[in-house]
């Protein structure tokens, strides 16, 4: 099973290059092209240019590049306000719109033309934002994922029998479960023994873990936790 954390990324990405292949493809309709440098500001003095062919397919490949490694700090999937999404997709898609005129400005062999970029950009900072909500996870969705964290095999094991939501799996010592690769596939039996259920790994990992598999409920599962801990 895809994990979440890597299912957010996956679905983040390809609607990014989804979304800005479409962006390109639609601001480079001859029409829109017409009436952009007809009837805007600024814009109206340029002439349309409308890409066709091999210069069309380099032209995405160059935009998509641009807008996937801008939005990078929002493939990592993070507890985010909608409002911090929206203004964190913003400013993305404005440095990759300052990238690729830049490209421009240098006379790059497959920059694309200016009306072509602000369109393009202009459709991407609406759509890029309402992508990364519709992706994020609602809390009224399985709101109740837990976590075991503990050093102790058999008390993982009870923790995990007794409790009825539902767990992605467990945080523990090496030391005390063994190896990642000995344990990937542990879970309750049934009779307090850790059987098949993921180990997401160790203490040093624990932040990133509940913030990957959007863990809303840690159980401690301690055979003598100290206060330090």
């Amino acid at each position: 099973m895809v994990q979440t954390g890597w299912r957010y990324r996956l679905s983040s990405l390809v609607g990014v290059l989804l979304l800005t292949g479409v962006a390109v493809f639609v601001a480079n309709r001859p029409l829109l092209q017409a009436l952009f440098t007809t009837y805007v500001p600024l814009f109206w003095r340029l002439d349309p240019i409308v890409l066709s062919g091999d210069d069309l397919y380099f032209a995405m490949l160059l935009t998509a590049a641009a807008v996937v490694g801008c939005l990078i700090p929002l493939y990592k999937p993070r507890p985010r306000r909608i409002l911090d999404i929206v203004a964190l997709a913003h400013k993305r898609v404005l440095v990759a719109g300052a990238v690729l005129a830049t490209l421009g400005f240098f006379n790059y062999t497959y920059r694309l033309p200016r009306a072509t970029v602000m369109m393009a950009v202009g459709l991407l900072f609406v759509t890029i934002p309402v992508w990364f909500i519709a992706i994020r996870r609602s809390p009224g969705v399985d709101p109740d994922r837990a976590v075991v964290i503990g050093d102790d095999p058999d008390v993982i094991g009870a923790v995990i029998e007794a409790t009825d939501r539902p767990v992605v799996g467990y945080v523990a010592p090496a030391h005390a479960v063994g190896s990642r690769r000995e344990t990937k596939a542990l879970a309750t039996d049934g009779s307090g023994r850790l059987k098949r259920l993921d180990n997401l790994g160790g203490l040093s990992r624990l932040g990133e873990v509940l913030v990957e598999y959007d863990v809303d409920t840690a159980l401690l599962a301690f055979e003598a936790p100290d206060r330090g801990e």
